[in-house]
């Protein structure tokens, strides 16, 4: 049976990566009667988690289910800062012994 509060559910749905175990995950939404603040929380957490290394990395194996996400309250969870790329200096460190070889 349907409730009010399932089409929240389907919002979720739609925007969750991982599409396993649904009814688990509803079991899960219905335990939590998130309001529409959290909802709005879930759904922005969710759209840059999505891009995480963590989600992205060997086809999303590594992306929880549903339920599990919602049971462990993954929405407040913060972005994981990436690495940055070689810095300059190490990049001409690079370049420099490249050149080295060709002479």
């Amino acid at each position: 049976m349907r409730t009010s509060g399932d089409a929240d559910f389907d919002k979720f749905w739609s925007a969750y990566p991982r599409k396993c175990a649904k009814g688990d995950a509803l079991k899960a939404w219905r335990a939590l009667k998130p309001d529409a603040a959290l909802v709005a929380d879930m759904l922005l957490a969710l759209s840059w988690q999505r891009d995480q290394d963590q989600w992205t990395r060997d086809g999303g194996a590594f992306i929880p289910y549903p339920a599990t996400w919602l049971r462990a309250m993954r929405w407040e969870d913060e972005p994981v800062a990436v690495a940055p790329a070689a810095p300059k200096a190490l990049a001409g460190v690079v370049l420099w012994m490249k050149e080295r070889r060709a002479v």
